[in-house]
């Protein structure tokens, strides 16, 4: 197993906690539906290691150890969307809180 950078205990900061069901929509849109928080951490605002911190979280089954998910690309999971999940509806997902490119923002696109 790999090591996870900036793990901390939930702080106040937090919005979620290990164990928490969320949907996880990445900066482009892409949504990964269910995920479950595997840990919390704090991880700089800016490369001053010093300066402030924003919550993260890590999710069971990451990729990326090493780069925590910002709270803003995570969302509580509703029952609905645990049903969703059961069924591994991926595409009621994406259509629920993924995002849908115009044919103008897909230009240039191949």
């Amino acid at each position: 197993m790999s090591e996870f950078s900036y793990v901390c205990a939930k702080t106040d900061q937090h919005k979620f906690q290990p164990g928490d069901y969320v949907i996880y929509t990445n900066d482009f849109g892409l949504c990964w539906g269910v995920k479950v928080i595997l840990h919390c951490a704090l991880m700089p605002k800016t490369r001053d290691d010093e300066g402030p911190q924003a919550p993260r979280y890590h999710y069971e089954g990451t990729d990326t150890p090493w780069f925590p998910v910002y709270e803003k690309n995570l969302q509580p999971a509703t029952p609905e969307d645990l049903a969703h999940h059961h069924k591994r509806d991926d595409d009621y997902f994406q259509r629920k809180y993924g995002f849908a490119p115009t044919i103008e923002q897909l230009a240039g696109c191949y």
